[in-house]
């Protein structure tokens, strides 16, 4: 509700005292004026208003922080994981003095919750089975045996036979890719040593049918 007064305009000679205010012309007349309780809701709304902008500036602030966190912890796992899916590798400890038999394995993922050198899980290419929670340390980049190297070859079938490992040498090598699953479908041409159940022969074996044995050296 409005208040309205009646003021007497200023005027050549004019001897109202207000009319001796320099000011007076700036000043809003009366009945621009809402009395106390317009003004007061007029004020909470203004409040509310503001209140709700920092409310909304704050999430958005929030929600980019998130955000940025995530794609920095996204980078930051991309860059130090040594290891992709799909890689093939062979599993053998460096610190061990011990004759290990090691054969291909396919890195199947790697577990985001734990430190980027360890977590991850595998699959043994000899029974298909996985193991999980393999340290980086542990796991090397697959390199195909050089000819004339020593090796043990599985002539027998995946399943659900038993393997036939048998001493053989690797007399060449076709590579399918350099790296990645496809590196399993390299093909060595290789000469099976002779045992009592068969004679010596050459033949042509996949990647993962041949395994190695690795001694640390001392």
């Amino acid at each position: 509700t409005t208040t309205t007064t009646t003021t007497t305009s200023c005027g050549p000679g004019s001897d109202q005292p207000h009319c001796n205010d320099p000011s007076y012309e700036n000043t809003p007349s009366i009945d621009t004026f809402c009395d106390s309780g317009e003004c007061a809701g007029d004020q909470q709304q203004k409040q509310r208003q503001q209140q709700r902008q920092q409310q909304q500036q704050h999430q958005q602030h929030r929600r980019s922080r998130r955000e940025s966190s995530n794609r920095r912890s996204h980078h930051h796992q991309q860059q130090s994981t040594r290891f992709q899916r799909g890689d093939v590798i062979e599993l053998y400890n460096t610190a061990s003095t011990d004759i290990q038999i090691i054969f291909p394995s396919l890195v199947k993922d790697h577990d985001r919750t734990k430190p980027p050198t360890e977590g991850y899980r595998i699959t043994k290419t000899t029974d298909g089975k996985e193991v999980s929670n393999i340290p980086d340390r542990q796991m090397h980049l697959y390199q195909p045996y050089g000819v004339g190297s020593e090796a043990l070859c599985n002539i027998g079938e995946f399943k659900p036979a038993r393997p036939i490992i048998v001493r053989c040498t690797v007399l060449g090598y076709e590579a399918a890719a350099k790296r990645g699953a496809m590196v399993l479908q390299g093909m060595y041409e290789v000469k099976v040593h002779a045992t009592k159940a068969n004679e010596e022969y050459e033949t042509n074996l996949p990647v993962w049918k041949l395994q190695r044995r690795y001694q640390a050296a001392v």
